[in-house]
């Protein structure tokens, strides 16, 4: 998004944020500085004494440093192997 609110044109976020599993819902904040995504991720886990790929959904949260990248991509504290985490939204309260 330009200064004048105005979009412009579509940019990768890197490979960092650009991975080969599904990331998805990203929220922004109004600063357009921070935002949390949805990514799927895969965990190989003992289930009723044998091994299974299992697909879980996270929410990680990524800061933008002063030179334009995102950086510090954080899983947020609330996931867990157990359950799904999903469709991150922010808030101004």
């Amino acid at each position: 998004m330009s200064e004048d609110g105005s979009l412009g044109a579509v940019e990768r976020f890197g490979k960092k944020i650009n991975t080969k599993f599904h990331e998805d819902t990203p929220a922004f904040t109004k600063d357009g500085k921070q935002f949390t995504l949805q990514e799927t991720i895969t965990l190989t886990k003992e289930v009723d004494l044998m091994l299974a790929i299992v697909t879980l959904l996270k929410i990680y949260s990524a800061k933008v440093d002063k030179d334009g990248n995102w950086n510090n991509i954080t899983a947020l504290p609330f996931n867990s192997d157990s359950y799904q985490t999903a469709h991150p939204a922010l808030s101004s309260r």
